[in-house]
């Protein structure tokens, strides 16, 4: 019976659970063969055609405890290999000095603070089969990231295109307005902030325009002001519309690279991703 992998998608909001899917659809891993660990309040909506395990979540502060429920996950669901998403050795260090030297590790890097990470633990990464860099790093951070495997490539990643119902379409392809998307995930002060960007641009440009808001949730300042779309990214919406505004977050970003819309993007700080580099040098 061949071994299931573990895709640790460690994070409460969309991001890393996004990307292991992207992951998965790229690289052609079949849904069967993978379950994802991850800690996300959005995992019941986005991830339903998968396997999934949430972590407790009374163990995101005790590397112990959390290190002693993935060693006996590892050993219930037979586990071979496991792919590690932008924390090289976990969100608190519970892959830090891993107990199962058997296991084969892979790492998906991304931007990534890791001098300030590295200053938080202590003991030996993972020693990873392969690692993919998945958009372009800083050279120190890549340096650094070398020695953490025998392997290293560049991982182009692809999202599977998701198409709207036929009739919120119709909205978009019948207007006369110009239609304008606001896409964040969260959190809602920051989605506030992007639609006083649209309000802004829309006023210096004076355009009339109708705004549509892809998220988590519908902030309640917003109830009235924007259409929600709900947290499904739709590609053929965002092909319709005039105007795409975004933060500057990973997945994001990497999605619209290949749409051709008008984008316009404000990176926002984060504790270990930097928007404010990804927007410069991608």
């Amino acid at each position: 019976m061949a071994k299931k992998i573990m895709y640790y998608a460690v994070g409460g909001g969309m991001g890393h659970i996004t990307r292991a899917k992207a992951v998965l659809y790229t690289a052609e891993i079949e849904k069967e063969e993978v379950i994802i660990c991850t800690a996300s309040k959005y995992a019941g909506e986005l991830l339903k055609d998968y396997n999934y395990e949430i972590i407790p979540g009374e163990l995101a502060y005790d590397k112990s405890e959390l290190q002693n429920w993935l060693l006996d996950f590892i050993k219930t669901h037979e586990i071979g290999g496991v792919y590690l998403d932008v924390f090289p050795g976990g969100i608190i260090g519970e892959w830090m000095d891993f107990p199962l030297k058997e296991l084969n590790f892979f790492y998906m890097a991304r931007i990534f603070k890791y001098l300030f990470y590295q200053s938080k633990f202590k003991g030996s990464f993972p020693s990873f089969s392969e690692i993919f860099i998945c958009e372009k790093i800083p050279k120190d951070q890549l340096d650094w990231t070398r020695k953490l495997g025998k392997k290293i490539s560049f991982f182009n990643l692809f999202y599977e295109e998701k198409s709207s119902s036929e009739s919120l379409r119709k909205q978009f392809e019948k207007s006369d307005q110009t239609n304008w998307i606001i896409v964040h995930s969260g959190p809602e002060k920051e989605v506030e902030v992007l639609f006083q960007e649209a309000i802004d641009l829309a006023n210096m440009e004076k355009t009339d325009a109708k705004f549509w808001l892809i998220s988590g949730t519908l902030p309640d300042s917003l109830k009235g002001k924007v259409e929600y779309i709900g947290s499904q990214t739709f590609n053929d919406l965002l092909e319709l519309s005039d105007l795409i505004i975004s933060a500057c977050g990973f997945n994001t970003m990497h999605q619209l690279k290949f749409i051709k819309t008008r984008h316009v993007s404000i990176p926002f700080e984060r504790k270990y991703d930097n928007q404010f580099w990804r927007k410069k040098n991608m």
